[in-house]
């Protein structure tokens, strides 16, 4: 009996607290106006994907296919609102030298990620007093990009979570 409600709280996740996720879905096969993501079932995603997806699902009918509803998917919004979820801060001088190396290294981790939800994006950087942050739209793309980077360069992480991060 322990053991089962140990686990059934170990199993239960909290909830995070997105104003970007909407627990409803758009009607229909909304498209993005910025970046052309299609909705498909209540999952965004990125235009090619969307596309096959859509061929799938929609049996085209004289070759007249509806326009889908355009609205904006909930990255392209935070990007507009700078509302970023995940912060990576790159301090120090020794990864100046490499500071190219690292940027692609941060596209190629966002790119891999991206093929599996186009939601999860590099949203801008900025550089201040010697310290680059760059922000991202979910703290679990944070998390991958820091784990890649302290794999590749050998170098240190600090992960630090937020109160409405499980």
């Amino acid at each position: 009996m322990i053991l089962s409600r140990f686990m059934e709280r170990q199993l239960r996740e909290p909830a995070r607290h997105d104003p970007y996720r909407s627990s409803s879905k758009p009607g229909g096969q909304a498209r993005c106006s910025n970046c052309e993501a299609i909705n498909v079932r209540g999952r965004w995603l990125a235009k090619l994907d969307g596309q096959k997806q859509l061929k799938k699902l929609t049996p085209e009918a004289n070759g007249n296919t509806p326009k889908p509803p355009e609205m904006e998917c909930p990255a392209c919004r935070q990007a507009k609102e700078q509302y970023a979820l995940g912060v990576i801060e790159l301090h120090g001088e020794q990864w100046k030298t490499k500071s190219e190396l690292v940027m692609r290294t941060i596209e190629k981790t966002e790119e891999i990620a991206r093929a599996r939800n186009d939601q999860e994006r590099v949203l801008w950087s900025r550089t201040l007093r010697g310290v680059t942050k760059v922000y991202v739209s979910l703290p679990e793309l944070a998390r991958h990009i820091g784990r890649t980077l302290q794999k590749a360069f050998k170098g240190k992480a600090k992960y630090i979570r937020t109160s409405e991060e499980p």
